[in-house]
């Protein structure tokens, strides 16, 4: 139980994380367009990326525990 809280809360993390690490990218030049826009379409980007990337997430450190505790099984 234990384990997935914390896978949760990892893709939670980066669910949130994502659209702020792109806005930084974007943003090394603040008068460029893409910061603009970057900055414009936040708030559409916040949800979205929050399921997708928590999602993802949560689906690749799944995978990772079931692999990791197969291997532990076998050995």
């Amino acid at each position: 139980m234990r384990s997935r809280l914390l896978r949760i809360a990892v893709a939670a993390l980066v669910g949130l994380a994502a659209p702020q690490v792109e806005v930084a990218a974007k943003c090394r030049r603040p008068d460029s367009e893409a910061c603009v826009w970057a900055k414009a379409y936040l708030p559409l980007t916040r949800p979205v990326y929050f399921v997708l990337f928590g999602l993802l997430t949560f689906g690749v450190l799944s995978l990772m525990t079931h692999l990791t505790a197969r291997r532990r099984g076998k050995l």
